[in-house]
Protein backbone atom coordinates (compact mmCIF):
# COMPACT_ATOMS: atom_id res chain seq x y z
CA UNK A 1 0.00 0.00 0.00
CA UNK A 2 1.43 3.44 -0.89
CA UNK A 3 2.50 5.43 2.00
CA UNK A 4 -0.81 7.52 3.67
CA UNK A 5 0.30 11.47 4.03
CA UNK A 6 0.29 12.39 7.99
CA UNK A 7 -2.71 14.93 6.96
CA UNK A 8 -5.18 12.24 5.65
CA UNK A 9 -4.22 10.24 9.07
CA UNK A 10 -4.87 13.79 11.24
CA UNK A 11 -8.26 13.79 9.36
CA UNK A 12 -9.33 10.38 9.20
CA UNK A 13 -9.02 10.29 13.34
CA UNK A 14 -11.00 13.72 13.44
CA UNK A 15 -13.59 12.01 10.91
CA UNK A 16 -13.83 9.63 13.68
CA UNK A 17 -14.69 11.97 16.53
CA UNK A 18 -17.21 13.14 14.43
CA UNK A 19 -19.22 10.06 12.86
CA UNK A 20 -22.74 10.52 11.46
CA UNK A 21 -25.65 8.77 13.20
CA UNK A 22 -25.55 6.11 10.51
CA UNK A 23 -21.75 5.48 10.77
CA UNK A 24 -22.22 4.87 13.99
CA UNK A 25 -25.06 2.76 13.77
CA UNK A 26 -23.37 1.12 11.19
CA UNK A 27 -20.17 0.31 13.35
CA UNK A 28 -22.02 -0.96 16.24
CA UNK A 29 -22.54 -4.67 13.69
CA UNK A 30 -19.01 -4.16 12.00
CA UNK A 31 -16.92 -3.63 15.22
CA UNK A 32 -14.94 -5.96 17.03
CA UNK A 33 -14.71 -8.40 14.57
CA UNK A 34 -18.65 -9.30 14.55
CA UNK A 35 -18.90 -10.14 10.87
CA UNK A 36 -16.19 -12.30 11.85
CA UNK A 37 -13.54 -9.92 10.26
CA UNK A 38 -12.04 -7.12 11.53
CA UNK A 39 -13.05 -3.40 10.50
CA UNK A 40 -11.24 -0.46 10.99
CA UNK A 41 -13.00 3.23 10.91
CA UNK A 42 -12.13 6.17 8.66
CA UNK A 43 -9.09 4.06 6.73
CA UNK A 44 -7.03 6.71 4.74
CA UNK A 45 -6.24 4.55 1.62
CA UNK A 46 -4.34 6.55 -1.37
CA UNK A 47 -5.38 9.90 -1.28
CA UNK A 48 -9.14 9.28 -0.22
CA UNK A 49 -10.10 7.58 3.37
CA UNK A 50 -12.66 5.19 3.35
CA UNK A 51 -15.54 4.92 6.18
CA UNK A 52 -15.20 1.52 6.87
CA UNK A 53 -12.36 -1.22 5.57
CA UNK A 54 -11.64 -4.94 6.15
CA UNK A 55 -8.09 -5.10 5.22
CA UNK A 56 -8.27 -8.88 5.08
CA UNK A 57 -11.15 -9.06 2.45
CA UNK A 58 -10.30 -6.05 0.55
CA UNK A 59 -13.85 -4.69 1.18
CA UNK A 60 -14.39 -1.02 1.89
CA UNK A 61 -17.68 0.11 2.83
CA UNK A 62 -19.11 3.50 2.38
CA UNK A 63 -21.82 5.27 3.90
CA UNK A 64 -23.45 7.95 1.33
CA UNK A 65 -25.44 10.36 3.25
CA UNK A 66 -27.57 13.24 1.17
CA UNK A 67 -24.13 15.01 -0.20
CA UNK A 68 -23.39 12.14 -2.47
CA UNK A 69 -26.83 13.27 -4.35
CA UNK A 70 -25.56 14.92 -6.81
CA UNK A 71 -23.79 14.35 -10.46
CA UNK A 72 -20.84 16.05 -9.11
CA UNK A 73 -20.64 13.69 -5.83
CA UNK A 74 -21.14 10.61 -8.73
CA UNK A 75 -18.20 11.31 -10.68
CA UNK A 76 -16.41 11.89 -7.53
CA UNK A 77 -17.33 8.91 -6.24
CA UNK A 78 -16.77 6.51 -9.37
CA UNK A 79 -13.42 8.59 -9.38
CA UNK A 80 -12.64 7.42 -5.96
CA UNK A 81 -14.08 3.67 -6.23
CA UNK A 82 -12.46 3.21 -9.34
CA UNK A 83 -9.14 4.05 -7.64
CA UNK A 84 -9.63 1.59 -4.90
CA UNK A 85 -10.09 -1.17 -7.12
CA UNK A 86 -7.67 -0.42 -9.81
CA UNK A 87 -4.76 0.57 -6.99
CA UNK A 88 -5.63 -1.61 -4.54
CA UNK A 89 -8.07 -4.25 -5.49
CA UNK A 90 -10.81 -2.99 -2.78
CA UNK A 91 -14.07 -3.56 -3.53
CA UNK A 92 -16.46 -0.91 -2.17
CA UNK A 93 -19.48 -1.51 -1.03
CA UNK A 94 -21.96 1.75 -1.11
CA UNK A 95 -24.88 2.08 1.31
CA UNK A 96 -27.05 5.12 1.91
CA UNK A 97 -27.56 6.44 5.26
CA UNK A 98 -30.89 6.46 5.06
CA UNK A 99 -31.00 2.75 4.65
CA UNK A 100 -28.26 2.39 7.70
CA UNK A 101 -31.12 4.19 9.74
CA UNK A 102 -33.86 2.78 8.74
CA UNK A 103 -33.00 -0.98 6.83
CA UNK A 104 -30.37 -2.33 9.00
CA UNK A 105 -31.19 -5.87 8.44
CA UNK A 106 -30.82 -5.57 4.90
CA UNK A 107 -27.64 -3.31 4.66
CA UNK A 108 -26.24 -6.33 6.93
CA UNK A 109 -27.21 -8.70 5.42
CA UNK A 110 -25.32 -7.24 2.30
CA UNK A 111 -22.33 -7.01 3.98
CA UNK A 112 -22.33 -10.95 4.62
CA UNK A 113 -23.29 -11.24 1.16
CA UNK A 114 -19.93 -9.54 -0.08
CA UNK A 115 -17.93 -11.10 2.49
CA UNK A 116 -18.81 -14.56 1.59
CA UNK A 117 -17.75 -13.28 -1.78
CA UNK A 118 -14.95 -12.37 -1.21
CA UNK A 119 -13.93 -15.47 1.10
CA UNK A 120 -14.48 -17.25 -1.77
CA UNK A 121 -12.40 -14.62 -4.07
CA UNK A 122 -9.26 -14.72 -1.44
CA UNK A 123 -10.04 -18.40 -0.37
CA UNK A 124 -10.33 -17.67 3.16
CA UNK A 125 -12.31 -20.06 4.55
Amino acid sequence: METYKPFNRIFARQMRKESTRSEILLWMHLRKSQMGYPFKRQVPIGPYIVDFYAPRLHIAAEVDGSVHENEDAWEYDDKRTSYLKEKHNIDVLRVGAWSCENFMPEVITLIEDAIKEQEEKWHLK
